[in-house]
């Protein structure tokens, strides 16, 4: 059974990223995903952070649907990215 990593707002961007981590402890290139996350936009506090131009709340966001990462060498980028996390 593999293991899934995840990084949430990485370099403070809007979106998770998510891998599986074979039992060698390798990420998964083939498995890597980037989920955006959007502001649920029904609360005071999400509209005041738009407003503002302030971080979303993390407690209401939405998650969109997972999506590959198109790139080859950015995808490898993020596996050693998420590979890195896994390890601490």
């Amino acid at each position: 059974m593999n293991r899934i990593v995840r990084e949430i707002l990485p370099n403070n961007m809007p979106m998770v990223l998510q891998g599986e981590i074979s039992e060698k402890g390798m990420v998964l290139l083939n498995t890597i995903r980037i989920i955006p996350l959007t502001p649920c936009m029904e609360c005071d506090e999400c509209i005041r952070a738009e407003m503002d131009g302030q971080d979303m709340p993390l407690a209401c966001a939405k998650f969109g649907d997972p999506m590959p990462c198109p790139n080859e060498e950015q995808n490898k980028k993020l596996a050693l990215r998420l590979h890195t996390i896994s390890k601490h």
